[in-house]
């Protein structure tokens, strides 16, 4: 009788694959969720406006790639490229460098300025570094519009909650009320599509409604 010989396979067989369970009870990755995030996220929702991280490259890289995945369209977001020197020293040149370069090539109808967790921790004073902006340049008509959003506290809504505050504080200016017209602050929420799905529905029931922020361009459409 024939002996028959086995040979070892010749991919081995993997060993069982080993489940590390989690011991916290939620798991939460604060990178994703951070106020500037949620900033961004609002003044993308203003036509013409262009968002500036007052932080490190990286602060806006992560939030560029996050939302070019998300959205599948080029975002338009801009930083003041914090350095090692810049952070130990203070980073008033690299705003007004940044707000400067922000108007001069994107050409925006409005900047909107908000800090970051690097920024804030430093404790950088904005509104010293503004008023010092607008002394040395009264020439700038473009408006900023400055927010407080340090990453290390609150989540993605407080951040874009912060810029929406900070647009109906700067923006409104005195003028003539008018009884036909309504405007409506949406939260972080409301997408592009959601948007879309109750502009009709408003219209119908009110003859001039305004809702800011309106993220219609994220979706690759325009408002109408």
């Amino acid at each position: 009788m024939k002996e028959i010989t086995t040979h070892p396979p010749i991919h081995p067989i993997p060993s069982p694959t080993k489940i590390i369970a989690r011991r916290k009870a939620v798991a939460v990755n604060p990178l994703k969720q951070s106020q500037p995030l949620g900033a961004a996220l609002a003044f993308l929702g203003i036509q013409g406006s262009m968002p500036l991280f007052h932080g490190s490259q990286g602060c806006t890289a992560f939030a560029k790639v996050l939302l070019v995945n998300h959205f599948q369209e080029a975002i338009p977001l801009a930083t003041t490229a914090m350095s090692e020197v810049s952070t130990v020293l203070g980073g008033d040149d690299n705003v007004e460098t940044g707000i400067l370069t922000v108007i001069k090539n994107s050409q925006p109808e409005l900047v909107g300025l908000f800090t970051t967790g690097l920024t804030e921790t430093r404790g950088d004073d904005m509104q010293g570094i503004m008023r010092h902006f607008h002394e040395a340049h009264p020439e700038v008509d473009v408006p900023v519009i400055l927010a407080s959003t340090p990453d290390y506290k609150g989540s993605l809504e407080d951040g874009f909650a912060r810029a929406v505050e900070s647009l109906v504080q700067t923006m409104p200016e005195a003028g003539e009320v008018n009884p036909k017209q309504i405007t409506l602050l949406a939260s972080a929420a409301w997408g592009p599509g959601g948007c879309g799905g109750t502009e009709g529905n408003r219209r119908s029931l009110w003859p001039y409604p305004h809702r800011r922020p309106r993220p219609f361009h994220l979706s690759g459409r325009s408002p109408g």
